[in-house]
């Protein structure tokens, strides 16, 4: 199958070069798919590692795929990053940095899928965490700094949450004033951003180098009266808009500011497969609970990791 797969994807190529990568395709989709059956079923304490080793071996196994001549050079089959532990008394995970390089498997995988994007050259982990739905609400209580994504909220639930608020007619979809206030933004300010990338001329943004905000905006009391309490109404949008995300909790709506979906999974599972190896004091001060604010992250960001082809889906 995956010579067939090669033979279609590069017809001309010398049948040597095409069985050679067969091979390399194979055993790495095969290791890959061992990987992913088995983190379900590993304990906590070694999970992280198994599903980034997961990831590594599909990024591989897409890599020989789509490039018979991969890898050019040693340099790009190291990870392509790396992670720097902030000293602090108390030690927060969130508020580590990852350094990522200009070569590596990341940089390689990113030619290959989004080759316009420009990745920064360091994060910290909290803000990856906050551009993932199925923890950015834990990272909210937390790191409200670290928010990018928030839920769309019906006006149905909205008027349903609230007694007594008579329900409009026509279904509305509302998001938190905090997408706008977190960045600094005064609703109107933020509405604008968002249509002007809903109508395709917003365009590709680099993503930028993040540094740990020290201090909170205050939210803007610009918003209609009508709106309820804490949110304002978006505009009719596509499906198709950049900053949305539809997962099996709803949709979400990115503030302009979140990383892809793809990027911030396979940074974050590799920062923590680095503290299961390299960092067991930390790590397992997390995993049992004693540092209770990242245990609380870690296990809400476990339960649910994508798959790899979950993982494709979100690409934009």
């Amino acid at each position: 199958m995956s010579l067939r797969m090669l033979k279609e994807i590069h017809p001309d190529a010398p049948i040597g070069a095409l069985y050679n990568n067969a091979a390399k395709v194979a055993t790495n989709a095969r290791q890959a798919v061992a990987y992913e059956e088995s983190a379900a079923r590993v304990n906590i304490e070694i999970a992280p590692l198994i599903w980034y080793y997961g990831y590594l071996h599909w990024m591989k196994t897409l890599l020989y795929l789509s490039d018979l001549d991969y890898p050019r050079g040693s340099s790009l089959l190291q990870h392509g990053m790396s992670v720097r532990k902030v000293k602090r008394e108390v030690y927060r995970w969130p508020l580590d940095y990852t350094y990522i390089y200009k070569e590596g498997v990341l940089q390689s995988f990113r030619d290959v899928v989004a080759p316009d994007l420009t990745l920064p050259n360091k994060v910290p982990i909290g803000l990856l965490l906050g551009s993932i739905p199925s923890v950015a609400d834990a990272v909210a209580e937390f790191y409200p700094e670290f928010q990018h994504i928030y839920p769309v909220v019906s006006s149905s639930a909205l008027a349903g949450a609230a007694q007594g608020t008579a329900q409009s007619a026509a279904q509305r979809s509302y998001v938190s004033r905090r997408i706008a206030a977190n960045i600094g933004l005064t609703p109107t300010e933020w509405l604008t951003s968002f249509t002007v990338a809903g109508e395709g001329n917003h365009p590709q943004r680099a993503l930028e180098d993040a540094a740990i905000p020290t201090s909170h905006q205050k939210p803007s009391h610009g918003v209609r009266d009508r709106d309820p309490t804490g949110f304002f109404a978006l505009p009719a949008f596509d499906s198709t808009h950049p900053w949305l995300y539809h997962t099996s909790h709803g949709q979400w709506i990115g503030d302009g500011h979140a990383y892809p979906l793809w990027v911030s999974h396979l940074v974050t599972v590799y920062v923590l497969s680095t503290l299961c190896r390299y960092n067991a004091v930390e790590w397992l001060d997390i995993v049992h609970w004693n540092n209770d604010k990242d245990a609380h992250l870690v296990r809400e960001y476990l339960a649910s990791v994508p798959t790899f082809p979950e993982l494709l889906e979100t690409r934009r």
